[in-house]
């Protein structure tokens, strides 16, 4: 998975920032930047709460939060192929 967020980073900072003039390139990577980094903390706290609501002892919420962070990137993946072969 860091290999693919890692290509889909670049990829995704290139294209926003050649969408916009010279003159708004620094606002541009600025704003993605800030959104990354929002995604990022915002993602994390979902799961650590998803974890925390488990009742059973243990290490469940963390496998309940895996679980459930795996299933999404899966489904990120699948709306991904099925956009990429409409376009």
């Amino acid at each position: 998975m860091g290999l693919g967020v890692g290509r889909a980073a670049v990829a995704a900072t290139a294209a926003g920032t050649e969408a916009v003039g010279p003159e708004l390139r620094g606002l541009a990577f600025g704003l993605l930047n800030t959104a990354a980094q929002l995604g990022n903390a915002l993602g994390l706290s979902w799961f650590v709460l998803l974890a925390a609501a488990v009742p059973a002892g243990g290490d469940a919420g963390f496998r309940v939060a895996c679980a459930t962070a795996a299933a999404l990137a899966a489904a990120g993946g699948l709306a991904f192929a099925a956009l990429q072969r409409r376009a």
